[in-house]
Order: C-alpha cells, then sequence, then structure tokens
C-alpha cells in the first residue's frame, strides 16, 4: 500500500513510527468493529455519531501520547540500568 510504505521510508530514523502508525490503525479498525457491533444490535445507536467520532480521536491521541512519551521515557530507564550493568562488570 503507498500509505504504509511511505509511513515505512519516514519511519527509517526512527523504527518506533511504524509501530505508532500500526497501532494507530489497529485501533481505528477496533474501533470501527466495535461500532458496527453497536449499531447492528442496537438500532437506535448511529454508525458514525459524534461520540464515536470523538472516542476514536481521544483513542488515537492516548496512542501518540504513549509512543511519543511515555514508551521514551521506559525506553531511556531501561537503558540507564543496562549502561549500569555494563559499567559494573
Amino acid at each position: 500500500m503507498y500509505i504504509l510504505d511511505k509511513i515505512k521510508d519516514y519511519s527509517q530514523d526512527s523504527p518506533e513510527k511504524l509501530i505508532l502508525a500500526y497501532d494507530i490503525i489497529r485501533t481505528i479498525t477496533i474501533q470501527i468493529i466495535v461500532q458496527l457491533l453497536f449499531s447492528v444490535n442496537d438500532p437506535s445507536i448511529k454508525f458514525f455519531s459524534p461520540l464515536f467520532m470523538q472516542t476514536t480521536f481521544y483513542l488515537c491521541v492516548g496512542t501518540i501520547f504513549f509512543w511519543m512519551a511515555v514508551y521514551k521515557l521506559f525506553i531511556n530507564y531501561d537503558n540507564y540500568f543496562n549502561i549500569l550493568k555494563k559499567e559494573d562488570v
């Protein structure tokens, strides 16, 4: 796919960007399937309701925050302890 090829090219300098893109695609896919099942099960729930769009957006922002902040923090934390172990040996 053209989009995935562009993401792969863009993510050459930091591989977590590719994983971030896949996580966002996975989150959107899961949200669409769940919303489809809810709307089929209960006709009063619209498929593309504003609440669905807002929830999907917030989940994507949360995924981006995880990869850009939390994951980086744990990677640096883990690397810090790996450096200490190498110096002790």
